[in-house]
């Protein structure tokens, strides 16, 4: 039979423990064996040889000690320790203070309501119960609300009665959140909801009855406990923030500009042999076929709107968003790839969190799979172009073999993607987050997504190639634009490192009668003339997608 293990921390309360703890021991919730773990926090010595003698008459009691008053979040978090070594999967522990406050005859309720909603953490309702409204106890409650409604506020959970004392844990739960758990006194209570909310664990709620007593008879919480509330709440909105948010160190921050930098070299060096060798690519450029142009940014635009619709697709079995919303963040995520820092990944992260409340877990998630995906698709297209080298062809080409090929790799991908998603070690970690890639459905459109992508990249490619006289077959312009994407994806920036590896790898794959110098004056055209068309969209869109989603912070602020 499963346990249900009673923490009771207790500080000088020589009057009300043994009656509390027979109260405890009495309880016979269904399918439930009950133990308590009491926890003298430095009491005085009428206390002490209270809780000495509880546990000396009953094997249902275990007794820890602390030699010196530390506080009740510390007493807390000691049982907790405890608890966590000896509980099975099935057992779950509640806190309960040793002052007669509450009533252990209602983790009846408190459990069935955990049961029936399968909540990680359970929280008593003290309001919801009713309360006698004499003055002192209006104004503890309205304490109570207001401090409720700051750690509302601040971790995005709507709770009733954050500083309610009985609180139910499943083992996962406080395995999870008990190392982030470090406040000594009464800032405990509102920690334990915003770990808790941190790692997206389900909170419920039951009614339980209160019966407060006053400070003469011998209540301890004070009011800066209720300042300190406030304190660890900032801090704890902080913590989550660290945990959202890639961590940009100064070290990666300087790394980051230093690429920067770099890129703004590199794309000076392609401008430059763009321009040499004796080629009029600037005359070509602006004696573009119109029509070519367009092309060129369509196939921008619909590369801008296939990726949104990656996200889009990843993302819902997890969370529903419109398409404009996500379109929007994704223009104004790659708008700020461009930046000297950038910022496209941490940008998504703090809208999704702050507008749409997901947790930092289900972004990580959803973000890994959309990398996975990516990769994926990208790998499918290297691999069906370069193993045509090995088995004699002359040229890549795209034909019957490289779509073949490039079938055979998604359906691989596919089939590992799915298999590394039902992986128990992911699942225990992600908790539901694994669901962006154990959904075969969501898992084929957002491949297809992607290899429509893929394909605008090309077209922009084989466009470019078109505007400064390059001769691509499709095949090598498939090869090129993986190549740029391979260079946009540079964690040390987006400019300069596309276009110079572009321009690097291009004189290797075309075939061409030009000499050195003219060959490589081409290709540096197309790299620039390429980046450039992707560019010509991206910003200004960007522009638009930002000013949106700042509208949507905005309203989010005042709702």
């Amino acid at each position: 039979m499963p346990t249900l293990f009673a923490v009771v921390p207790v500080y000088n309360e020589p009057d009300t423990l043994q009656s509390c703890i027979d109260r405890v021991l009495a309880q016979q919730p269904h399918g439930f064996d009950v133990h308590v773990v009491l926890v003298n926090d430095g009491s005085d010595a009428a206390t002490r040889a209270a809780t000495e003698r509880i546990a000396a008459t009953s094997t249902r009691v275990t007794l820890l000690v602390h030699e010196r008053n530390r506080g009740k979040g510390a007493a807390i978090r000691t049982g907790f320790a405890e608890v966590l070594r000896r509980m099975h999967a099935d057992d779950l522990v509640v806190i309960h203070d040793a002052d007669s406050e509450y009533d252990p005859a209602d983790w009846t309720g408190v459990l069935a309501q955990q049961r029936d909603t399968s909540a990680g953490l359970t929280l008593g309702n003290r309001w919801a119960a009713g309360v006698p409204a004499t003055a002192h106890r209006r104004l503890h409650r309205l304490a109570n609300g207001l401090l409720t409604l700051a750690s509302n506020i601040m971790t995005g959970v709507r709770v009733s009665d954050m500083e309610c004392c009985t609180k139910l844990f499943t083992r996962d739960t406080l395995a999870t959140i008990l190392p982030d758990l470090d406040e000594d006194r009464f800032g405990i209570e509102p920690q334990i909801v915003s770990a808790a909310a941190r790692h997206s664990i389900t909170i419920a709620q039951a009614p339980v009855t209160y019966a407060p007593r006053g400070f003469s008879e011998g209540k301890k919480i004070r009011a800066k406990d209720g300042v300190r509330v406030f304190v660890v709440l900032a801090k704890e909105r902080v913590r989550t923030w660290q945990r959202l948010v890639p961590k940009m160190t100064g070290a990666r921050i300087v790394l980051q500009l230093c690429g920067f930098l770099l890129g703004c070299v590199l794309v000076a060096w392609c401008a430059k042999r763009a321009f040499e060798g004796g080629s009029d690519g600037l005359t070509k450029l602006q004696q573009a076929d119109p029509m070519l142009v367009v092309l060129l940014l369509a196939s921008t635009l619909g590369s801008i709107i296939c990726s949104g619709f990656t996200f889009w697709c990843l993302a819902r079995p997890l969370h529903r968003f419109s398409v404009l919303e996500m379109q929007s963040v994704n223009l104004m995520a790659s708008l700020f790839n461009y930046a000297p820092i950038r910022l496209g990944l941490i940008l998504r992260f703090v809208f999704h969190w702050r507008v749409e409340r997901m947790s930092a877990i289900d972004i990580g998630a959803w973000i890994a799979g959309v990398a996975i995906v990516t990769l994926g698709s990208l790998g499918s297209a290297l691999a069906a172009g370069l193993i045509q080298i090995p088995l004699g062809r002359k040229e890549i080409l795209l034909d019957w073999m490289w779509f073949a090929t490039y079938a055979l790799c998604i359906v691989l991908s596919s089939i590992a993607m799915l298999l590394v998603g039902r992986a128990p070690l992911l699942r225990r970690f992600l908790k539901g987050g694994e669901r962006v890639l154990t959904n075969p459905r969501i898992l084929g459109e957002s491949l297809a997504f992607r290899t429509i992508d893929l394909s605008m990249w090309a077209i922009r490619m084989w466009a470019a190639a078109k505007i400064v006289g390059v001769a691509l077959t499709p095949a090598q312009a498939a090869l090129l634009a993986a190549v740029a994407i391979i260079g946009a994806g540079n964690p040390l920036g987006r400019l300069g490192w596309r276009e110079a590896l572009v321009a690097l790898v291009a004189p290797y794959i075309i075939t061409s009668n030009n000499s050195t110098d003219e060959l490589h004056a081409l290709t540096s055209q197309l790299a620039l003339l390429e980046s450039a068309g992707e560019a010509a969209l991206t910003i200004p869109l960007g522009i638009l997608g930002t000013i949106w989603c700042a509208k949507k912070i905005a309203r989010t602020k005042h709702t």
